[in-house]
């Protein structure tokens, strides 16, 4: 059991890593997909909120420290969607992958809405709707495109140590 929960940080903390050393090799244009933020909304998903945020903490820490930033800049920006679409999982039938598009899309926007928030709290010079429009809504489209990709390379991963060590979803 306590190796499975090591798999999920594992792979939380593989997916940040990929988002900070090849930033260029993924961006297209100016945007870049959001690879944690995916990964979170899988966790709140499939395994419910509480596993989500604890995830997004471990993220959030991760990048604040890597990007050096305020801490609690990036947990912020995770919880939120974190908690929001865990506690929307459970009143929603997500299988189809549009369905899972359309909710990292809005997770996505979600997160750069309150990212560039604090980011005009911190700095009141910086100019909030051009950076929401030039860079929140590229990037949530394009994270939104890489949904079922790296839906199922983290299905693959998790899944592969649920059969491996017989762990069971508790309801």
């Amino acid at each position: 059991m306590i190796i499975y929960h090591i798999i999920w940080i594992f792979t939380t903390f593989l997916l940040v890593g990929l988002q900070i050393s090849w930033p260029e090799i993924l961006k297209i244009g100016n945007a870049s997909p959001n690879l944690p933020l995916i990964g979170i909304i899988y966790i709140a998903l499939t395994y419910g909120e509480e596993r989500a945020m604890v995830a997004s903490i471990l993220a959030g820490l991760y990048l604040d420290v890597a990007s050096n930033t305020t801490l609690g800049f990036h947990i912020l920006c995770f919880v939120v969607p974190a908690f929001a679409f865990g506690k929307i999982s459970a009143r929603l039938i997500s299988l189809h992958p549009a369905v899972k598009a359309t909710l990292i899309f809005f997770a996505s926007l979600l997160y750069g809405v309150i990212f560039n928030t604090v980011s005009y709290l911190q700095d009141p010079f910086t100019n909030f709707f051009y950076t929401l429009i030039a860079d929140t809504i590229p990037q949530s489209f394009y994270t939104a495109i890489l949904t079922p990709i790296a839906f199922w390379v983290i299905s693959s991963i998790l899944n592969f140590s649920d059969t491996i060590f017989n762990y069971q979803i508790s309801e």
